[in-house]
């Protein structure tokens, strides 16, 4: 989000990506976490949502979309089982009774994993008392890229998708331990790749079939995966940092043109499984 505001605000997303610590972002619950709607408390992430998105970001945001620029936000409504994506410029611009609190809400509802941390529970609609659980969008999206984004008068339309992530197996050549904790945990991560992969096809064959150029970037094969789904260590944060700097300042020219997959099966790219 802080991207979409431009560089004046480019200190302000590196000092919040390098320096954030666990306790910065959440408290575990320890044994209460089995018997509550998750293993941690992400208070301090509120804390800090509520710190930054302000009436005067909500403002800037407000004035980019006037501008035609537009910005998505996802999250999974867990009640319905659907996919929600919220347009944040019409949030800023008012509609609510309270447009800051429903766009950090917003915010804290993308970033919510599911089992880790709590649902945020968001009324669908002004006047409406009923209010729904949403988690991370990535439960049911983990890249966004919907029809309605592709829609435009441009000559040319370009797809940038930036994998938070890497696109190779995690942890492929290390045998997974004969336990619950590393089967379950392998299972799952094993889950979410193929969603991941499935997911990039399909958006480089919606661009393909509609005349968007696609672009494709993810962390580097050489950064080591991290063994902790979350663990904000400032060291590694501080060298995912650096490595996106220097494919930013390659440029897009730099980029996949076509998903890994699709390239493994034209024997464009070695498998490195």
């Amino acid at each position: 989000m802080l991207s979409f505001l431009g560089p004046q605000y480019d200190n302000l997303a590196k000092e919040l990506y390098t320096s954030q610590t666990n306790d910065q972002i959440l408290k575990s619950r320890g044994l209460n976490g089995l018997f509550s709607d998750s293993l941690y408390d992400n208070t301090p992430l509120k804390v800090q949502i509520e710190k930054h998105i302000t009436p005067r970001l909500l403002a800037e945001v407000a004035n980019e979309h006037k501008k035609g620029r537009r910005l998505y936000v996802a999250t999974t409504n867990l009640d319905a089982g659907e996919l929600v994506i919220w347009g944040m410029g019409k949030i800023a611009l008012g509609g609510r009774s309270d447009p800051v609190q429903h766009f950090q809400k917003v915010l804290r509802a993308s970033a919510a994993v599911p089992g880790f941390f709590p649902p945020v529970y968001i009324k669908p609609q002004t006047g409406v008392q009923l209010r729904q659980a949403h988690v991370d969008g990535g439960v049911k999206e983990p890249l966004l890229y919907a029809n309605f984004m592709g829609r435009s008068a441009a000559n040319q339309k370009d797809l940038y998708i930036i994998v938070n992530g890497t696109t190779r197996r995690y942890n492929a050549t290390i045998p997974v331990k004969p336990n619950l904790a590393s089967i379950a945990q392998k299972t799952i991560v094993e889950l979410m790749r193929e969603l991941q992969s499935d997911t990039v096809f399909r958006h480089y064959s919606r661009a393909k079939n509609t005349g968007v150029k696609f672009h494709l970037t993810s962390i580097p094969d050489e950064i080591p995966v991290s063994d902790k789904s979350l663990d904000f260590n400032p060291e590694r944060m501080m060298l995912l940092y650096n490595a996106g700097f220097v494919v930013g300042k390659k440029g897009p020219q730099e980029w996949n043109t076509k998903p890994p997959s699709v390239l493994r099966e034209t024997g464009q790219l070695a498998s490195k499984n």
